[in-house]
C-alpha cells in the first residue's frame, strides 16, 4: 500500500508540474492521495480482526505513553534547531544551503530507517519470548547490517553530496552552495543517527521509554545551547557541529543504557566493530577519491559514473569488513 501511494503521488506530481505548475495544487493532490493509505489500512483491519469498539479503554497498556510523546516531541525540536538557529541569527542564504544538503541526508537516513523498522518486530518477538540467545544473536546481525548500510551510503555520500547539490542547484545563483565542510559534519551528524537505530529500537522494544526519555531532553538541550553558541562565529559550520555533538551524546548513552540494563553487552563490541567499519570506509573513500578522477560537477552524466566508481570501490572495503566482523562472531561461537 505504501508502495502504490508513493508511486502514485510521484506521477500525479509529475503530470500536474507539466499541466497546471501550482504549488497548492500540487500539495493538495498529494494530501489526497496518502488519504488513501489509512482508508485501505481501516479496510484490512474491519475484514480481518473482530474489534469491540465499545470495550473500556485499558490505559494501563499505554502507560508509557507521555514518554513516548515526550522523546518524539524532543525529536521534533531536535530536528528542526538548525534552521530556527539559522533563520534568527544567520542569513537566509545559509538556510537555503542547509535546507539543499539537508535534503540529501535525510532522504539517506529515511532509507536506513526505513530497513531498520522492518527488523524491530523479530527483536520484540524474541524479546517477549524470553530467548536470550536468539536476541543476541538477532541484535548482532540487526547491528552488523545498520552498521554496513550506514558506513557504505554515507562514506558515498562524502565524495558525492559537494557535485550533487552543485548540480543540482546549477544555474542558481542565491547561494554558495560549494559548502565541503558543512557537508562532512551533517554526513557525521546523520550516520551517527543512524547507527544509533539498533539501540533505540531495543530500548522501544523492552518498553524503557521512561528510562531513556532523559537522553532524548538532553539531546534536544544540547543541540539548542550548542548551535546558538556556535553559530555567530561558525555559522552553518556551528549548527552542524552542535548537531555532531547532540547525536554523538544520545548514541553514547544508547550504547551504554543497553549495556547496563537490557543485553548487558560490553561497549567494546560495538566500538570493535566501529573501528573495522570507519577503517575500511576510510581506505575506500581515500582510494575513491584517487583513482576516481572525474569531478562530478560537469552535468548529471559524469556525477553519475563518478557515483558508480565511488560505490563500487566502498562496497568492495566494507564487505571486507562486514565478512571479517562475522568471522570474528563465528570464531567467539565456537569458542563458546
Amino acid at each position: 500500500v505504501q508502495i502504490i501511494t508513493v508511486t502514485l503521488n510521484t506521477i500525479l506530481t509529475v503530470a500536474i508540474v507539466r499541466i497546471y505548475p501550482s504549488i497548492h495544487v500540487i500539495k493538495l493532490i498529494s494530501a489526497g492521495v496518502f488519504v488513501i493509505q489509512p482508508l485501505i489500512y481501516n479496510l484490512y483491519i474491519e475484514k480481518n480482526y473482530k474489534i469491540n469498539k465499545r470495550a473500556i479503554a485499558d490505559n494501563g497498556a499505554l502507560e508509557h505513553r507521555w514518554d513516548g510523546f515526550g522523546i518524539n516531541l524532543a525529536a521534533f525540536f531536535n530536528g528542526n534547531t538548525d534552521v530556527i538557529v539559522l533563520s534568527l541569527l544567520s542569513t537566509l542564504s545559509n538556510v537555503s544551503i542547509y535546507g539543499v544538503y539537508s535534503l540529501v541526508v535525510t532522504g539517506i537516513k529515511s532509507i536506513i530507517t526505513s530497513i531498520s523498522a522492518g527488523i524491530v518486530p523479530s527483536l520484540g518477538r524474541e524479546y517477549s519470548l524470553g530467548n536470550k540467545k536468539k536476541l543476541e544473536s538477532i541484535f548482532s546481525k540487526y547491528e552488523n547490517l545498520v552498521l554496513f548500510i550506514v558506513f557504505t551510503i554515507y562514506s558515498c555520500a562524502v565524495l558525492l553530496i559537494v557535485p550533487f547539490v552543485l548540480n543540482y542547484t546549477s544555474g542558481v545563483t542565491d547561494a554558495n552552495y560549494r559548502q565541503p565542510i558543512f557537508s562532512i559534519l551533517l554526513i557525521l551528524s546523520y550516520s551517527i543517527f543512524c547507527i544509533r537505530e539498533p539501540y533505540v529500537n531495543m530500548a522501544y522494544v523492552s518498553n524503557s521509554y521512561k528510562k531513556i526519555s532523559k537522553y532524548a531532553y538532553i539531546e534536544a538541550v544540547i543541540n539548542v545551547c550548542a548551535s546558538f553558541l556556535f553559530v555567530k562565529k561558525l555559522g552553518l559550520n556551528g549548527v552542524a557541529l552542535g548537531t555532531f555533538f547532540s547525536m554523538s551524546y544520545r548514541t553514547c548513552m544508547q550504547i551504554i543504557f543497553l549495556k547496563k540494563n537490557i543485553l548487558y553487552r560490553s561497549p567494546i563490541v560495538f566500538i570493535i566493530k566501529f573501528l573495522i567499519y570507519l577503517a575500511s570506509s576510510t581506505v575506500g573513500i581515500i582510494i575513491a577519491k584517487n583513482i576516481v578522477i572525474l569531478s562530478g560537477e560537469n552535468g548529471w552524466g559524469e556525477w553519475l559514473l563518478k557515483a558508480i566508481g565511488t560505490t563500487i570501490i566502498i562496497i568492495i572495503g566494507n564487505i571486507a569488513a562486514y565478512i571479517s566482523i562475522w568471522f570474528c562472531e563465528y570464531k567467539l561461537k565456537e569458542r563458546r
